[in-house]
């Protein structure tokens, strides 16, 4: 797992973990960004595989002619970011959708019995 924090690039998946902990704070403080936190998230994994995605490319232009296992791999190590930002943005945002509708569904339930 490690492995992939280096091959994806330690700036943008450190900025991306970072998001991942400002989320995890925020849904126990502040639970009205974890939205923000989840798209900043995302959004820093896509801008990192842009990045990632256009060195490839620049490098390939310079070399001329390259195998098709060499470019999967570098496409491959591009969407590592953008992976890991999605991750970020499903693990925080869909639990505390759940936990939403469980709780107006008890509401609706004491109200019934009431």
């Amino acid at each position: 797992m490690i492995n992939l924090f280096f091959e994806g690039g330690v700036l943008f998946m450190s900025i991306i973990s970072f998001f991942l902990i400002m989320t995890g704070v925020s849904f126990y403080t502040h639970s009205d960004k974890l939205k923000t936190y989840g798209n900043l998230g995302l959004g820093s994994g896509i801008l990192g595989s842009f990045i990632g995605l256009y060195s490839a490319f620049e490098f390939i232009q310079q070399i001329g002619d390259v195998s098709p296992s060499i470019l999967a791999g570098g496409i491959r190590v591009a969407l590592i970011c953008t992976l890991y930002g999605l991750l970020v943005l499903t693990q925080w945002l869909f639990p505390s959708q759940i936990i939403f509708v469980l709780l107006t569904v008890m509401n609706m339930l004491l109200l019934m019995m009431l």
